[in-house]
């Protein structure tokens, strides 16, 4: 209706404990500003947002041709961080941060595809070790020791990065920089890795072992470079993507669980109980409003509710799916917004009360506010020539959020990589509160925070999703009461 196409926020319904507003219009686009790319001569929208570097396909290895899709990031023990940027044709590995010379921009290696290119490509880190899967015929699961990298120098201007052969046998990936293979894997769409459970789950697997009528789950407690593989689902159900963690939301049947919330493209939402990664047991199944193809989500810190996106539907539209009954979900809840654009939605994570939300063609979009409202806070689009008011799978495929100082690292389909800095004064503010509740339990009303200057801030994921963080502050004085 006319309402929907205006972009107006929408609810159906309270969400939770907290309601959703039933009218809140977003008819206008933010204005917004120019973020220049000097090295390669190209200037993208963006808002409260600094461009640190692009790498291009050449620049990141392998191939000069090729597409972007996913990406994830690690931080070593010396403190530099990396971006592991998906490719059609591999996997590279960067450097975006060092601790001794600040923001930088390196490719350091790839790991080019186990057998042929794809589309689709996806990378998570359990401890130091990349685990990667495919939907590339017969590709398995490759798995790096990241700690390689650590003190590794980058080439020469204008040189390939470093190629990263197969291991002649799994145990020298801790010995040298090289990539071991599980193939019991098959063909998989993405692969989660649940840090605390010690396990991987490996989902939207299309050509798997005969045995094997679904995900598969790993355990990688023993050895990383040699994953247990624990069972298949049985369920004929796709499962596109899924994040699992140890619950400690309202509903207090579950503490101490270990649940998982899988979104299973064209059929539903589940959510069902690890605790036992050998048995699961399903918990609840929910449908929603228009679904399409139930795409991704994550999970607020508090557990309460999931952001959702949905690949195929209505574009522009983020649902607000309230699990504070684990058995009984709500996925009715949704905004519809045009500050950002009308693009199809791929990926969205929390840091901190913030949404990072990657929006194809509209680039990466930070909101603030949720479950109440739907504020945007920041833009960075690298999708530039495309229509930020279409559907259409160009631009932005994902972005990794979780490293210190409001450094992202986003993935372009068309463009490679882009390394950006986030400006949000609220973060460091958030990460404050949240660390003096941590430490004494003062409430929000009784608690004041004063950060006059702060340095070497940073705050890491835990598999709860929530943030553990550290202040190594110069002259910063953090009061509560």
């Amino acid at each position: 209706d006319a309402a929907l196409r205006a972009g107006r926020v929408r609810a159906e319904a309270q969400c939770g404990a907290t309601h959703v507003p039933d009218d809140v219009a977003r008819d206008t686009p933010v204005a917004l500003d120019e973020c220049v790319d000097e090295e390669h001569g190209d200037t993208y929208a963006c808002k409260n947002a600094q461009l640190l570097c692009r790498r291009t396909f050449a620049q990141l290895g392998g191939s000069a041709s090729g597409s972007g899709n996913d990406i994830w990031g690690w931080t070593g023990d010396s403190g530099d961080e990396y971006a592991l940027v998906g490719l059609s044709h591999g996997t590279a590995l960067v450097r975006v941060t060092s601790a001794q010379r600040g923001d930088v921009c390196e490719p350091l290696a790839w790991v080019p595809t186990a057998t042929v290119a794809s589309t689709w490509r996806d990378i998570k880190v359990f401890k130091h070790y990349a685990l990667i899967v495919s939907e590339a015929r017969g590709h398995g699961m490759q798995i790096v020791n990241l700690n390689h990298l650590e003190g590794m120098e980058a080439s020469a201007d204008g040189a390939a990065p470093l190629t990263v052969p197969k291991c002649a046998a799994p145990q020298d990936g801790d010995q040298q920089l090289c990539w071991a293979h599980d193939t019991t894997t098959g063909n998989c769409h993405n692969v989660f890795v649940h840090e605390s459970a010690q396990t991987a789950y490996a989902v939207g697997c299309t050509a798997r072992p005969a045995s094997c009528q679904g995900s598969m789950v790993y355990s990688l407690a023993d050895n990383p470079l040699t994953p247990q593989h624990l069972l298949c689902f049985t369920s004929a159900r796709y499962t596109h993507d899924i994040e699992c963690v140890d619950y400690a939301g309202p509903d207090t049947r579950f503490h101490g669980k270990r649940l998982c919330f899988a979104y299973d493209a064209g059929y539903q939402f589940t959510v069902f109980d690890a605790t036992d990664p050998a048995a699961p047991v399903e918990l609840s199944s929910s449908t929603y409003a228009d679904l399409a193809y139930c795409h991704q989500g994550w999970l607020s810190p508090d557990h309460t509710y999931a952001m959702m996106n949905d690949e195929l539907g209505p574009p522009g539209r983020a649902y607000v799916c309230d699990v504070s009954d684990i058995t009984q979900p709500n996925c009715d809840h949704y905004y519809e917004q045009r500050e950002l654009g009308m693009s199809s939605q791929h990926n969205e994570y929390f840091l901190g009360e913030q949404v990072y939300q990657a929006n194809y063609q509209a680039g990466v979009g930070v909101f603030s506010g949720m479950p109440t409202e739907f504020k945007l806070d920041a833009v960075f689009d690298s999708a530039r020539g495309y229509d930020r008011d279409r559907p259409g799978f160009n631009g932005v495929w994902s972005s990794y959020v979780d490293y210190a100082n409001n450094k992202v690292v986003l993935s372009d389909i068309q463009r490679g990589l882009f390394v950006v800095r986030f400006e949000l004064p609220s973060f460091q503010l958030q990460m404050a509160q949240r660390a003096l509740r941590s430490c004494g339990g003062a409430d929000d009303d009784d608690m004041h925070v004063d950060i006059r200057v702060v340095a070497n801030s940073r705050a890491r994921a835990n598999a709860h999703g929530f943030r553990k963080v550290r202040l190594a502050a110069a002259g910063a004085a953090v009061h509560a009461g």
